[in-house]
């Protein structure tokens, strides 16, 4: 099986196919040096638990302990790395940002 893109995405699915089937004979092809190089290392930059509508939080709060404990022989570096975060918003915000804080507060995630 030949799976193209060294991104999060091909990276997932070369990774999961293995986990199905271990006589799979899977090859991963990426045209840069290193995985995630594009669009994956820029826009995955931050992660949020909190983030998005609920259907996203549920979804990402299902990732997080992948991503946290991704299989040594996958990547090279962890994926996530705790990070500060500054959130700024306007007075007319103020209690979506209240709201916003609880939430990451009562999921207890840090951003990364």
């Amino acid at each position: 099986v030949a799976v193209i893109g060294g991104g999060i995405a091909g990276v997932s699915v070369a990774h999961h196919l293995l986990q199905l089937n271990s006589d799979l004979d899977v090859v991963l092809l990426e045209m840069e040096g290193t995985l995630a190089h594009h669009t994956t290392g820029r826009s995955a930059a931050l992660l949020l638990e909190n983030l998005g509508t609920g259907s996203m939080r549920v979804l990402t709060s299902a990732s997080l302990d992948h991503l946290r404990n991704t299989p040594d022989d996958l990547v090279d570096a962890p994926l996530l790395v705790p990070r500060p975060v500054l959130h700024v918003g306007t007075v007319e915000q103020d209690e979506a940002i209240d709201r916003m804080l609880v939430e990451g507060i009562e999921s207890a995630t840090t951003p990364t």
